[in-house]
């Protein structure tokens, strides 16, 4: 499978499936490139850059996840979401998309980038768009690791309602906004 996708003349990276490759796979996978499967798939891969595999991601990769051709690779992409159902392979995955979104010499991700990977990983849910919405009403230029971080973490333990939010906590300066904004958009603090 690699040599069928690896080296394409029209990315020029030798020993790696570049961009065009990539595209071919997937078209001949019939997968869209902003599925979440192609960021599982990328985990999985453990691939180092976006948009790359190299041939020994690839290979291991594909023996990770024990796909040997396309009908095991289409099946794997389909099934993908089960490989994050876990709670800490979630955390994994969630951590490995901020590294790998992440340009090369850069310590945090620009807004639009930090936006787009929320967006494949979470979907449609509300709570992430109120962030998404609050961060680009405040017009915030980027995302530290630590944001990013965090920001699971609050999703993960602090209630829709923000009852159980401790403003004293450890809470990054961004987050306490947010809830800040929340809580006077809806007329006064939400917790008991």
């Amino acid at each position: 499978m690699f040599n069928a996708y690896g080296e394409d003349p029209n990315d020029d990276l030798p020993g790696k499936i570049g961009p065009n490759g990539i595209f071919r796979l997937l078209n001949d996978l019939k997968v869209d490139p902003a599925d979440r499967s192609v960021l599982i798939l990328a985990w999985k891969l453990k691939a180092a850059t976006q948009c790359e595999f190299s041939k020994d991601e690839w290979i291991q990769g594909m023996e990770d996840i024990k796909c040997d051709n396309m009908e095991k690779l289409s099946k794997f992409m389909k099934n993908s979401a089960s490989h994050i159902q876990d709670p800490i392979d979630f955390q994994q995955f969630y951590q490995f998309s901020f590294n790998y979104a992440k340009p090369l010499g850069s310590s945090g991700l620009a807004l639009s980038t930090a936006v787009a990977y929320w967006e494949i990983i979470f979907g449609e849910n509300k709570r992430v768009q109120n962030w998404i919405s609050y961060l680009e009403n405040q017009q915030i230029r980027g995302v530290t690791k630590d944001e990013w971080l965090t920001f699971l973490e609050f999703l993960n333990t602090v209630k829709e309602d923000f009852s159980n939010y401790d403003s004293e906590g450890s809470w990054p300066v961004r987050i306490d906004d947010y809830v800040d904004f929340c809580q006077a958009s809806s007329g006064g603090p939400l917790a008991a």
